[in-house]
């Protein structure tokens, strides 16, 4: 009996001073999710946010405290950059810094990329509170296909509190400091499908009478940038000329209503009519290769052989339409 009882008393004894010493000083951190929301699209450029940790202790044994905050990567333990796990095995980069400049990388102790962020709290009648910045972005990324993209920071493995009381000079934040307590906050962003078209004109330059037997050509060039693979349909209406449609369109004479029949065309041999997929025409498909790579598409123009109309300027405007 007389042994039991002595190991029962040195169980107690243990248990009381561990909750003692846990009790002296604790700290937390809390932060809301990282939502980038549409990134990514043509033109864009990259994507910035901005928001707060708050960190609060509390401390009965010492007048000052160095937290040390901690970030991981969840995602392919990569830093430097961080990614987002998106459709499949897609990723889109990002990351996390501790100043404005998006320049130093918020780390842990155990990254090369960027050092645990430390702060240091006057403790005051036992407790003691900061808010500390971040700073979010998603850089611009040709490659990144459409989706949506996340990264959790888990209480497990990813966002840790390191703390230490200090009466002078604060203790360095590395991985010896003692974990005090994790939080966890999840990051977003959505890719979406985009695109810009513009096209060039197709000048057929001076006519003369040579057009009553040998056909002009000429041709002009629709520019496409798009999120890399996403399909795309480029579409050509009639234009504006009276009676055209797109099989036969017309150059309307300026200030008259004389007009010059003109065709527009797929391919070089001029034989694939581009219109919109109507009387004998059809339109060009092809696939996005990036928002920062530009695909050209040539329109073969013909103003076949004519009768000549009256002198002056002809011109029309066609519609170019996308789907995507």
């Amino acid at each position: 009996m007389s042994v039991r009882w002595l190991a029962l008393l040195a169980f107690a004894q243990l248990c009381a001073g561990g909750s003692a010493e846990a009790q002296s000083l604790y700290c937390s951190a809390a932060m809301s999710n990282i939502q980038f929301g549409t990134v990514n699209g043509v033109g864009q450029g990259a994507t910035s946010v901005t928001g707060t940790m708050n960190i609060n202790c509390s401390s009965a044994s010492t007048p000052y405290v160095r937290v040390c905050i901690a970030l991981g990567a969840p995602v392919d333990m990569s830093w430097d950059p961080r990614y987002l796990a998106g459709p499949g095995a897609q990723r889109l980069a990002y990351n996390i810094y501790t100043d404005s400049g998006y320049t130093q990388i918020w780390g842990s102790a155990f990254s090369s990329a960027g050092l645990p962020r430390a702060v240091d709290l006057t403790i005051s009648y036992g407790n003691g509170a900061a808010s500390v910045p971040y700073y979010a972005r998603v850089p611009v990324q040709n490659g990144a296909l459409a989706g949506a993209y996340s990264a959790t920071f888990t209480y497990a493995n990813d966002a840790a509190v390191r703390a230490a009381g200090y009466y002078g000079a604060p203790p360095a934040c590395d991985s010896a400091m003692t974990i005090v307590s994790r939080f966890e906050f999840s990051v977003s962003a959505t890719v979406n499908p985009d695109c810009t078209v513009s096209a060039s004109t197709l000048d057929f330059g001076q006519a003369g009478l040579g057009l009553a037997s040998t056909p002009v050509n000429a041709t002009g060039t629709i520019s496409m940038t798009c999120t890399q693979g996403v399909s795309y349909s480029i579409a050509l209406n009639a234009g504006q000329g009276s009676g055209a449609t797109v099989a036969l369109r017309k150059l309307t004479r300026a200030a008259g209503t004389d007009t010059l029949s003109y065709r527009l065309y797929r391919d070089s041999g001029r034989s694939q009519l581009w219109g919109n997929g109507l009387s004998g025409t059809g339109t060009v498909a092809a696939t996005g290769a990036g928002i920062q790579t530009v695909l050209q598409h040539t329109v073969y123009g013909t103003l076949p052989a004519q009768a000549v109309p009256r002198v002056g300027q002809y011109s029309d405007v066609v519609t170019v339409t996308v789907t995507y």
